[in-house]
């Protein structure tokens, strides 16, 4: 090869090395290093895919790599997809839906102009028992004994001077002078849960069924960024420690808390219409991390041990499955 020929190759290679905007999303050199466009990618593909029988026509290479995908994920290939949530924010939005359910119930509103957002009364006294079973849950998964406000009781109201603690979003800062918040506000380690949950939300959300069971499964995506972690605070001999909120196990306490405090509440476990935690995100205690890479290559680990379930997907072909979906 001539040396011009040679200079010619090497141009040709180094351009996808290049900052052009058709290198941003291209192969396993793409410049972008945001797991939200990959994610998104993800979330086409699971859309496209999730129906088994889809699956099954696939072939050759295109098949492999969306089972693989599929195995990444934790889903596995006697599966149905029922929907699928992009960074879906469950703790909020159902608080405030059924706040404003509520709201109309007291005050008669037309349900379509609360709910389609063109007019809504926010009513001081509008209660909800969302709270409340978020309460008792986080009291609980502490291994505290929830207050007294939070115990099923005929006369439970008329013991209280304002049930703040059922009209507030706890994920937010609470207003000062409200006895009952300020009982939660004291529970520091359960309060900054509490917190966390109200704010989390996964990448990605799954509800799909498998031997008529539905089940619900969180994902988180990770690129080049690690478990994000949250400042909370551990009672430790009367001395206030901080501890680590870990991400994942914030989204599996989110999880949980859907599955069985309050999707399900009027349901029994054999119901067909009630959604279950998914098996790996009960057997590993968090929603699963899926890693976007580069090469298969094996990198060092920081914790081998917490990691050892970590889904991995191939940027290159991450972006090849979501490009044949739009073929």
């Amino acid at each position: 090869m001539t040396e011009i020929a040679q200079t010619r190759k090497m141009d040709a290679d180094n351009y996808r090395y290049h900052c052009s905007m058709e290198n941003f999303i291209m192969d396993e050199y793409s410049i972008c290093r945001e797991e939200r466009q990959y994610a998104v990618f993800l979330y086409n593909i699971l859309r496209k895919y999730g129906k088994k029988q889809s699956r099954a026509k696939l072939t050759g290479e295109e098949k492999n790599n969306i089972l693989e995908i599929f195995e990444a994920c934790g889903i596995e290939a006697d599966c149905d997809i029922e929907h699928v949530f992009y960074e879906a924010t469950f703790m909020r939005d159902f608080f405030e839906r059924e706040r404003r359910y509520s709201a109309i119930t007291k005050h008669h509103d037309n349900p379509a102009m609360v709910f389609l957002q063109q007019s809504y009364k926010k009513e001081e006294k509008t209660k909800t028992d969302f709270n409340r079973r978020l309460i008792e849950y986080a009291f609980k998964s502490e291994s505290e004994n929830p207050p007294e406000m939070n115990m099923e009781n005929e006369d439970r109201e008329n013991k209280y001077e304002d049930d703040a603690y059922l009209r507030y979003n706890l994920g937010r800062n609470l207003p000062k002078g409200c006895k009952d918040l300020e009982k939660i506000e004291k529970a520091e380690t359960v309060r900054e849960k509490i917190r966390a949950m109200m704010n989390a939300k996964p990448d990605i959300a799954v509800i799909y069924k498998k031997s008529s069971q539905r089940y619900l499964l969180f994902i988180e995506c990770k690129c080049e960024s690690s478990e994000a972690v949250y400042n909370g605070v551990n009672q430790n001999g009367g001395n206030r420690k901080k501890e680590k909120l870990r991400q994942c196990s914030i989204q599996y306490d989110v999880a949980r808390f859907l599955c069985d405090h309050y999707l399900n509440k009027e349901l029994s476990k054999s119901d067909p219409n009630a959604i279950h935690l998914s098996p790996i995100m009960e057997s590993d205690k968090k929603s699963k991390i899926i890693k976007f890479t580069r090469t298969n290559k094996k990198t060092k680990k920081r914790n081998a041990k917490e990691e050892s379930n970590d889904g991995k997907i191939l940027i290159k072909t991450l972006i090849d499955c979501n490009n044949k979906i739009f073929e």
